[in-house]
């Protein structure tokens, strides 16, 4: 296993950035911290994973949507809506699986510690490397 390596943060940035580096799992709300504390390590290290996170969120979300609606009217003449509910069940899967990194990184955040979102932390860091 890969050592995973943070930003390094003084106790000090660590307290002030958690009061608002755990809105960066809410959503879009990662922009507050991302536009109110630029210059905190540990705020933008959750804010990047954060944006991340939305970004997956929406793509997925959105992506689910409207090839629903597709694979729905391909499939409904011989399947019925069958396909449509498979699909349907796959897509809440991953957003679920996304809604609980949300939710670790949140309490991660919460509490102070740096954590790497699986898959997506390593894309946060290469997509988002000048933000911190």
């Amino acid at each position: 296993m890969a050592e995973v390596s943070f930003p390094s943060a003084t106790e000090e940035q660590i307290n002030e950035g958690k009061s608002l580096a755990w809105l960066s799992y809410i959503w879009w709300l990662c922009i507050i911290p991302i536009v109110t504390q630029k210059e905190n390590p540990f705020s933008m290290y959750h804010a990047r994973q954060g944006l991340m996170l939305a970004i997956a969120e929406t793509v997925i979300g959105a992506a689910g949507v409207i090839l629903g609606v597709i694979i729905f009217w391909i499939t409904v003449w011989f399947s019925g809506p069958v396909c449509a509910w498979i699909w349907g069940g796959l897509v809440g899967l991953v957003m679920f699986a996304l809604a609980i990194l949300a939710l670790i990184g949140l309490i991660q955040a919460l509490s102070g510690k740096f954590w790497k979102m699986p898959i997506l932390g390593d894309l946060a860091e290469k997509w988002f490397k000048g933000m911190v």
